[in-house]
């Protein structure tokens, strides 16, 4: 469930992206226009965020593999909070 259904109880407004003209008004389209770009912006420093987050996580993790009938050690933390659990 996403944070502003969580919020607001419905799912997000989706947004439309701007075709050429679709309104006689040349201020609706210019905020069209720049509405687009800035989701286009917002879109692209959020992925390179995301990739710098996924790159730091990894760092501290290593491939392994397992073959069937190998004996692993699990380390298992309860939950601290009963109403996770």
């Amino acid at each position: 469930m996403s944070p502003f259904r969580v919020l607001y109880g419905r799912d997000a407004p989706t947004f439309l992206k701007f075709e050429d003209n679709p309104s006689s008004v040349e201020a609706i389209n210019e905020q069209l226009k720049l509405r687009d770009s800035i989701i286009a912006e917002l879109k692209l420093h959020l992925g390179k965020a995301q990739q710098r987050m996924r790159d730091q996580a990894n760092k501290a993790r290593r491939e392994v593999t397992f073959e069937v009938g190998e004996r692993v050690f699990l380390k298992i933390k309860p939950y601290k909070l009963r109403s996770l659990a």
